[in-house]
């Protein structure tokens, strides 16, 4: 074999008979601290005999007498301390008298380098060696003194290494006693670092010891309140989900829920809110820990409970909590869970910052009504198995901050409960006017809600039309004209003139005035601002006409009514500034078509020319008033074709009368004072058909005579009104 590598000599330094009388107590005190300090690099740096260490200790150790002063004993400490750091493996049985030595010292002011001392003899906590069943309880015992010297950091920094390098000589009391001191001080302490240590701590007695139960009740509470500070909330979690994966797992859920459920708790907001994150996080979230098998059911009673204390802070984490459990998309929940996730979401929607979110409360508010879309989604998605009506109740009572696909669904669910054989339809369904018609601002929920009764009420009316007309339509809908939004009055007039048209009940007469103060709204029929303010009033004039083409064969009075209603309108007009005329021309070209179209038979029988396949229809109860010189006198079927004495028309029940000069005179007006080409071209190219209708001509002859007058005059150049004048005439139309 060839040569080996020679090994140094190491030199080692001796303990001279002179030195031991230098630093023996055969030298003065001030001569002994002398030669101490000079050896101090010695022992530090240099590597001394065997045996060295432990006659330095013997023949210094009666300087810490309290006799010799705290200067004397700090510089015996000093030297200790760097005696040890340089002969730490060569230390064996005096690491023995040196730990007793630490114990054993009591002066306040000695803490300190007590703390140094033991730190160079476990290297920084990592060796017990000779002394490691009487550490544990002894640092237990010097614990709070130290934390409350001022000495967190070295001494927490310390106490991790013991716990993750010596776990096997700690006891569960001393375990408990570290956990209650460190969560103390994590509590009390304002110094960021120290807490941030402290659960290092906490986070070594959980990975490296085997806890019992009798510390969740320090352990829990204090991650709680430290899982809150931004800063801290990733070490404490890191903490409680390794205990939670802990046999006490189950047990921490337990600890937490009891927390929830004490009243006493409802003004710790801070340990209400980190026990909610816990458990929804620890059972729901992401990272949830997979061995925890509690159910939703278990613990969200708890969470309920904690509601109670009404911060937001908490129910933000609650929210937080039922995203997690929903999830996104949202996961299979039992019918039996959904019922707790309701509580929890109805206490939260009732909440004031909910309900009226200020700047540091709208997260709170979004987070909230997110959820609420989720189920929703879920409704919709058919994954629901919860009960629908309490879903939809807790959307009714947050409806005006939900959009308004949220509230059409709502409205279509509530329809669906105000519909025949359900209890208290009619009740259900005035309840969807007053909170979603009446009460809503938005427009288009308004007009959703308009559309969705107008489609119940055709379905029902039939047999519960008086119920309906009392209950349903009158008390919602007979104030239109005090209605601000032309578009919401244009599909309510809209829905009473449908509902009107079939109607026999006896509130139709009250019907009819609602439509008419729509037909003549004091703004929209003479001050109007534009063209979406005249829509309502044309919509009731085009309602009216078919309320008057319904009317004419099943209530005559009713339609003899309607059609007063309709002529007056037109007059109304004509007395308006041109302007405002102008811009009612759509209405007024409504009426006149109509007013074209009335027709008579031989039998003075009321018709409309509509332009139908099967000719005009008459109808036997609707009949013309015939005039003669200045007389009147009602005709009847009977009298224009016999000449018995039957009992005139007038005696009977279902047979009304219709003046027709009341139209001749008003389509005199509208040939005189019209300046709407399209109006005016309607009533020109209406009245041959109009004047072939002898039995009409007949009945209206006083007017009649009029109209040849007006024609005459509009035909003679010098009393036509200039062209110039007309709106809305097309091109290529002359004066010749």
């Amino acid at each position: 074999s060839g040569p080996g590598f020679a090994v140094p000599k190491i030199e080692e330094f001796a303990i001279t008979p002179e030195i031991v009388r230098d630093i023996g107590n055969e030298s003065s005190v001030s001569h002994r601290t002398k030669s101490i300090k000079e050896l101090v690099d010695t022992v530090r740096t240099k590597r001394l005999q065997e045996g060295a260490p432990e006659t330095l200790y013997t023949q210094t150790c009666d300087l810490l007498h309290p006799a010799h002063g705290q200067d004397v004993r700090h510089t015996v400490l000093y030297f200790y301390c760097c005696l040890i750091q340089g002969q730490f493996e060569r230390l064996d049985i005096s690491r023995t008298h040196f730990f007793n030595l630490i114990q054993d010292l009591r002066h306040p002011e000695d803490l300190s380098l007590r703390l140094d001392l033991l730190k160079v003899l476990t290297d920084k906590g990592k060796c017990l060696s000779h002394f490691e069943d009487k550490a544990p309880q002894f640092l237990l015992q010097w614990m709070p003194e130290v934390l409350s010297a001022g000495r967190a950091f070295d001494f927490l920094s310390l106490l991790i290494n013991v716990i993750k390098f010596n776990s096997s000589f700690l006891d569960k009391e001393v375990v408990a006693g570290f956990v209650q001191n460190t969560c103390i001080l994590c509590c009390r302490t304002n110094s960021e670092s120290d807490v941030r240590l402290g659960l290092e701590v906490l986070d070594s007695v959980v990975g490296y010891s085997l806890l019992s139960s009798e510390v969740l009740p320090h352990l829990v509470p204090t991650l709680c309140r430290t899982v809150v500070l931004a800063k801290l909330s990733e070490p404490s979690w890191r903490t409680m989900r390794n205990l939670q994966g802990t046999h006490l797992g189950h047990n921490v859920i337990s600890y937490l829920c009891r927390i929830l459920e004490d009243r006493a708790n409802y003004r710790d907001y801070t340990l209400l809110k980190g026990a909610v994150f816990f458990v929804g996080a620890a059972l729901w979230s992401h990272k949830a820990v997979p061995t925890l098998k509690h159910t939703p059911a278990a613990v969200l009673p708890s969470i309920y409970r904690a509601l109670d204390c009404k911060h937001p802070s908490v129910a933000y984490e609650a929210a937080v909590a039922l995203q997690w459990l929903i999830g996104d998309p949202p996961k299979p929940i039992t019918p039996f869970v959904w019922k707790f996730v309701l509580d929890v979401l109805e206490k939260l929607v009732c909440l004031p910052e909910v309900e009226q979110a200020s700047a540091s409360s709208q997260q709170l508010q979004q987070m909230v009504h997110d959820i609420v879309s989720k189920v929703e989604k879920s409704y919709d998605e058919g994954t629901y198995k919860g009960c629908p009506q309490r879903l939809f109740n807790i959307v009714a009572k947050c409806a005006s901050l939900r959009p308004e696909a949220s509230l059409q669904r709502l409205i279509q669910y509530c329809a669906e409960k105000a519909q025949v054989p359900t209890l208290n339809w009619v009740t259900n369904l005035s309840e969807i006017l007053e909170k979603y018609f009446k009460a809503e601002p938005r427009p288009s929920v308004r007009l959703y809600t308009l559309n969705v009764v107008s489609s119940v009420l055709s379905n029902n009316r039939h047999l519960y039309e008086e119920e309906l007309m009392k209950k349903v339509l009158l008390p919602h809908l007979g104030a239109l004209e005090t209605d601000p939004d032309p578009a919401v009055v244009t599909a309510a007039v809209q829905l009473l003139t449908d509902f009107f048209q079939d109607s026999g009940s006896q509130q139709n007469s009250e019907v009819l005035d609602i439509v008419e103060k729509v037909l003549n709204h004091p703004t929209w029929s003479t001050k109007p601002n534009g063209a979406e303010e005249v829509l309502p009033v044309e919509t009731a004039a085009r309602g009216l006409i078919d309320v008057f083409r319904k009317k004419m064969w099943l209530s005559p009075q009713c339609a003899v009514a309607t059609f007063r209603l309709l002529v007056d309108h037109v007059r109304r007009q004509y007395r308006q500034e041109p302007s405002v005329c102008q811009l009612l021309a759509p209405v007024r070209l409504v009426i006149m078509n109509f007013l074209v179209s009335l027709r008579t038979n031989a039998l003075y029988q009321i018709g409309m020319d509509e332009g139908l396949e099967e000719g005009i229809r008459y109808s036997p109860h609707l009949l013309c008033l015939f005039r003669e010189g200045s007389t009147m006198r009602q005709c009847s079927p009977a009298s224009a074709v016999t000449n018995s004495g039957v009992a005139a028309a007038s005696a009977q029940p279902h047979i009304a009368h219709l003046c027709v000069k009341e139209a001749f005179d008003t389509i005199i007006a509208s040939i005189r004072e019209e300046s709407d080409w399209p109006v005016l071209s309607t009533v020109l190219q209406g009245l041959p058909g109009l004047l072939k209708d002898k039995a009409l001509v007949l009945c209206g002859q006083m007017s009649f005579r009029a109209l040849c007058v007006r024609l005459r005059n509009q035909a003679n150049e010098r009393n036509r009104k200039p062209l110039d004048q007309m709106h809305r005439v097309p091109a290529g139309v002359t004066a010749s």
